[in-house]
C-alpha cells in the first residue's frame, strides 16, 4: 500500500483494480437445432462466492435488489443492427450466467453483455429497444439500457450504495454457421473506476448531518466499444445518517468516516474529474459548515480504486485543501506500483504474489512464479501439483495445435475443437480435462499445457520453485530422463501423435494414447 499527502490546489488520486480478461470454457454444444447460439458469461473472481466442490456462484445480491443479466446480438454490417435482446435474473445458487438463441442467418456478429443491480420486485414487460419490438425487459434501475447497450446511461440519481450500484460488461465478435454454436465462456468487468471519499476526524464526522457532493462525470458507455461518453453534472445527496454509506476505511494508518462512495464511468484512456464540491449541513440547526472543493485533477483510471480523506468537515474552502490517499485494494488486480515479482514468489487466487505464504481461506495460493518477464509484474505460473497417466487425446483427430512457441494457443486450439463438435467429450482428451479441472479448483481460466520452450524454462529453476511447493505440501517438478517420467506437451505432431518432453530441453513425438505426465502454467 503506498500512501501520498498531496496539498495545495490539486489532489492526485490513484487506486487499483481487477483485470479480467475474456477466458475459455468446457461448455459443449449439445442443441441439436443448427439456429441454436449458447453463449455463458462469468463475473470477476473477486465477485463470486467460492463453494466447495462445485464453481463460484454468483453473488447474493444486495437487500430489496436482484441481479439482472442483458444479452444483445448485434450483426456487422455498415449499419449494424440488433437482432436479439434477451434479459435474465440468474437464480440464487447458479455459477455462471446462460443466454441460448436462434439465428437462422449465417455471418458475423457481435455480442453486448451487461449486469446490473434492479430491484427485487421487477417484474416483465414487452419494450421497443434499439429498434427491436416486444422485447421482454424488467426495466431498469440504476443504468438505463432502453436505448441498447451501445447506450448505458447512468440514472438521474445516483445510486447511494456502491454495492447495489456494481455493473459489469463485456463484448465479443462470433460467427454462425450453419452448425449450432457454443460460444467460449466470457468474463465480464467493470466498466468504472471506484471513488470514496472519506472524513479523517471522527468529532467533526458527529457534528455533520448531510453531504451533497456536487461534481461532473461521464454519464454514458458503449459495451460495443467500451467508451464512455457524455458529461452530466451531479448533485449528489447522502441520506440523512450518512453513516449508512458503508464500512469505514482505513487511509495512512488512520479510521476515517466515509462520506461518499461511488462508481464513476472511466474510459481505458486516463481522465480526469473537475472539482467536487462538498456541502454539509450541521447537526445542529444553530450552526453552519463551510462548503469544500476538492480541486480538479482526480484521475479517472478504469478498474481502479480511489481512496481519498481529508479533514473536510467545518473546514472553510480554500487552495489548502489536504488529502491523504491510499492505494488499496477493494478489488482483485494490479496496483499502480507493485512490488516486483520473483522467481518463487507464491501465486494466490486474486492474481496477487507475495515472498511470504500469506494465504487465507478465501485467498489460498494457486501456483508458484517460475519466470518473471523484464517489467517485474508479469511472467508464469506454474501449478503446485500434476496430472500423472494421462493420455493426450483422441489419436484421430487432427487440432492444429502446433504452435511452437504458445502453449495457451495450442491448449485454446484442443478446447475449441471439443467445445464446437457435440460429438465429443472432454473426458477423451484427458491431460486438457486435467487442466480444466485445475482452472475449476482454482478458479482461473488462464491455465494451460506447457509447450517445449516453457517447460524448458521451468526445468531450470525447479530446486528453487521445488523448495517453495514442498513447503506447503505440493508436488514436486521433477526433470524427464525418459519416456518413464516424461511431460506431454500441448503440441500435435499430427491426428495421431503429439509431443513430449524427454528430456529438460529435448522433446520428440508419440502416440497420443500413451500415459505421461503433465504440469499446468499460467501467465500473470
Amino acid at each position: 500500500m503506498k500512501k501520498y499527502h498531496l496539498y495545495l490546489w490539486i489532489v492526485a488520486l490513484v487506486g487499483l483494480i481487477t483485470s479480467c480478461s475474456q477466458d475459455e470454457t468446457d461448455a459443449l454444444p449439445t442443441d441439436t437445432n443448427a439456429n441454436r447460439v449458447t453463449l455463458t458469461a462469468s463475473l470477476p473472481a473477486d465477485f463470486v462466492q467460492p463453494q466447495p466442490k462445485s464453481r463460484a456462484a454468483l453473488p447474493t445480491a444486495p437487500a430489496d435488489h436482484k441481479l439482472r443479466c442483458i444479452l444483445e446480438v448485434w450483426d456487422t454490417e455498415a449499419a449494424p443492427s440488433l437482432k436479439i435482446r434477451q434479459e435474465i435474473c440468474p437464480a440464487n445458487g447458479d455459477t455462471e450466467i446462460a443466454f441460448s438463441f436462434d439465428l437462422a442467418t449465417a455471418g458475423k456478429y457481435k455480442a453486448l453483455l451487461w449486469a446490473d443491480y434492479i430491484s427485487n420486485n421487477q417484474g416483465t414487460t414487452p419494450q421497443d429497444i434499439a429498434g427491436l419490438t416486444g422485447v421482454v425487459s424488467y426495466g431498469d434501475k440504476y443504468y438505463t439500457t432502453t436505448n441498447g447497450l451501445k447506450e448505458v446511461e447512468i440514472s438521474t440519481t445516483l445510486p447511494i450504495y456502491p454495492e447495489e450500484g456494481d455493473a459489469f460488461y463485456t463484448n465479443t465478435e462470433f460467427t454462425k454457421d450453419e452448425k449450432a454454436l457454443t460460444i467460449p465462456t466470457v468474463t465480464l468487468t467493470r466498466p468504472f473506476m471506484k471513488l470514496t471519499i472519506a472524513e479523517k476526524n471522527a468529532e467533526r464526522f458527529a457534528s455533520c448531518n448531510q453531504v451533497i457532493a456536487r461534481f461532473n462525470t461521464l454519464c454514458k458507455f458503449d459495451v460495443a466499444t467500451g467508451n464512455a461518453t457524455g458529461t452530466r453534472n451531479y448533485g449528489l445527496p447522502a441520506a440523512n445518517g450518512h453513516r449508512n454509506y458503508g464500512n469505514d476505511i482505513t487511509i495512512g494508518g488512520k479510521t476515517c468516516e466515509t462520506l461518499i462512495c461511488l462508481y464513476l464511468f472511466a474510459n481505458e484512456a486516463d481522465g480526469t474529474m473537475g472539482d467536487i464540491k462538498l456541502e454539509f449541513t450541521s447537526s445542529d440547526p444553530n450552526k453552519s459548515l463551510p462548503t469544500v472543493t476538492i480541486p480538479a485533477g482526480i484521475p479517472l483510471k478504469r478498474n481502479y480504486c480511489v481512496n481519498a480523506a481529508g479533514n473536510l468537515i467545518g473546514e472553510p474552502s480554500s487552495s489548502t485543501v489536504n488529502m491523504t490517499v491510499d492505494i488499496k485494494s477493494d478489488w482483485t488486480g494490479t496496483e499502480e506500483e507493485t512490488i516486483s515479482a520473483k522467481v518463487g514468489d507464491y501465486y494466490y487466487k486474486n492474481n496477487t504474489w507475495s515472498t511470504e505464504n500469506k494465504t487465507t481461506n478465501d485467498n489460498p495460493i494457486i501456483g508458484v512464479v517460475y519466470k518473471v518477464n523484464d517489467d517485474g509484474t508479469t511472467g508464469k505460473v506454474v501449478s503446485l501439483t500434476e496430472g500423472t497417466n494421462l493420455k493426450w487425446g483422441l489419436t484421430n483427430v487432427a487440432t492444429e495445435a502446433k504452435s511452437t512457441t504458445s502453449g495457451k494457443e495450442n491448449t485454446d486450439k484442443v478446447f475449441a475443437v471439443i467445445n464446437n463438435n457435440p460429438s465429443y467429450n472432454l473426458s477423451d482428451w484427458p491431460i486438457f480435462n486435467a487442466c480444466q479441472e485445475q482452472r475449476t479448483n482454482t478458479g482461473n481460466d488462464r491455465w494451460y499445457v506447457p509447450r517445449t520452450l516453457e517447460y524448458t524454462a521451468l526445468f531450470k529453476v525447479r530446486s528453487t520453485i521445488n523448495d517453495r511447493i514442498t513447503a506447503i505440501s505440493g508436488t514436486e517438478v521433477i526433470a524427464p530422463t525418459g519416456d518413464s517420467d516424461s511431460y506431454w506437451t500441448s503440441e500435435e505432431n499430427s491426428s495421431a501423435g503429439a509431443f513430449y518432453m524427454k528430456s529438460d530441453n529435448g522433446s520428440t513425438n508419440t502416440n497420443k494414447g500413451d500415459s505421461k505426465k503433465v504440469r499446468f502454467i499460467l501467465d500473470f
